[in-house]
């Protein structure tokens, strides 16, 4: 009787033990609060969603009362910023935003050509003077009230000032850039 009682504590313990390791198995990616996702998942699933490096993240919660981390993510080489938000219980991307930036991380002349509605991007017009007169790219403007996007380029040891019609990409000016 004792053999029996002992084998049947013996297989409680390791079932419950087992029960108890499973447990702990499937919640290794929840927070210490128990219900929420840990920062970690978090940023794993913001950097593949957003295919780039997590910059900053925040647990907040928002409008709805629900717990979220706010997400920035900083694209290598790129002047793209990705703003994510992320339900911190289900980790499910609930949002995502994609902004283009300058190098100083201001919004960028796209936002205010659309707001313009002209019909050539930033990204559009730096094609075509790059097509027309390679080199590196050192700085670009929007001149809203003239309708085109002034863009110096250094092919060499000079910088050329290309001007972009903002409405049909076409280059309307050319010149050396006398400002540098």
């Amino acid at each position: 009787m004792n053999n029996t009682l002992m084998s049947i504590l013996g297989a409680g313990l390791v079932f419950f033990g087992g029960a108890i390791g499973a447990g702990a198995h499937t919640n290794q990616n929840i927070d210490k609060n128990g219900d929420l996702i840990k920062i970690e998942v978090a940023k794993d699933i913001a950097a593949r969603a957003g295919s780039g490096i997590v910059d900053s993240i925040d647990l907040k919660r928002d409008a709805q009362g629900r717990f979220i981390y706010d997400v920035e993510i900083e694209q290598e080489g790129s002047f793209l910023d990705i703003d994510l938000r992320i339900d911190a219980r289900s980790g499910e991307v609930i949002k995502m935003e994609k902004e283009i930036t300058d190098d100083d991380g201001d919004q960028d002349n796209d936002s205010l050509a659309m707001k313009q509605n002209f019909r050539i991007s930033e990204v559009q017009a730096i094609a075509t003077a790059i097509d027309d007169t390679p080199g590196k790219v050192m700085e670009v403007d929007l001149e809203p009230d003239n309708g085109y996007y002034e863009i110096d380029i250094k092919p060499g040891n000079v910088e050329i000032e290309i001007k972009v019609d903002a409405q049909t990409g076409k280059i309307i000016d050319k010149g050396l850039d006398h400002n540098n």
